[in-house]
């Protein structure tokens, strides 16, 4: 064995375990663990089930639209592409926030990720809001919602426990979309 197959073989597995220790703290970073018991469980949703809710809700080119808690980026990439909306996702965990910049990069499309938590950022320019959330921060948001507005908010899942959604919508999945004017 000459010396530098002697540094490959060194080289090769140091920079794996380093790749996979920054991975690593990414995914658990503070911001991810606590996406996991204030929001959702980060579970893609099937395009299909995307795009009937967004139908469900008249998504259409230039509308505002914000995906609240945009994981893997997909429902935004399918706004933007499919909708042609004005797309933008507001995502908490910093790893779900990367991999929605590169999941939006990678399919050449542009839209804005934001790294907040959703309840701080200002959506008075949204006319469609977009989220799968659990029951929980169902009720939370649900509190902190003006009782009159313009805003069309799609759900998919869950509904808010003390406000009758406008219209429910059984997708071809057999799970309910709930869409509320918020």
């Amino acid at each position: 064995m000459n010396y530098s197959e002697i540094i490959i073989l060194i080289a090769l597995p140091v920079v794996f375990i380093i790749y996979a220790l920054v991975v690593i703290a990414i995914f658990f970073s503070p911001s991810s663990i606590k996406s996991l018991f204030y929001g959702a469980p980060p579970i893609p949703t099937p395009k299909s089930e995307i795009k009937c809710a967004l139908k469900a809700v008249e998504l259409s080119e230039g509308d505002s639209f914000y995906d609240l808690g945009s994981c893997t980026g997909r429902v935004v990439a399918i706004a933007r592409r499919d909708f042609r909306a004005d797309a933008k996702g507001i995502e908490y965990s910093l790893f779900w926030y990367l991999l929605s910049k590169i999941n939006l990069r990678l399919r050449g499309l542009e839209a804005e990720i934001i790294r907040k938590n959703f309840l701080d950022v200002d959506l008075s320019d949204a006319d469609v809001l977009y989220m799968y959330g659990s029951p929980m921060l169902m009720k939370r948001l649900e509190n902190g919602m003006d009782k009159e507005n313009s805003i069309k908010l799609v759900s998919y899942c869950f509904s808010f426990p003390d406000r009758e959604p406008e219209e429910v919508i059984t997708s071809p999945k057999g799970k309910n979309i709930f869409i509320y004017k918020i």
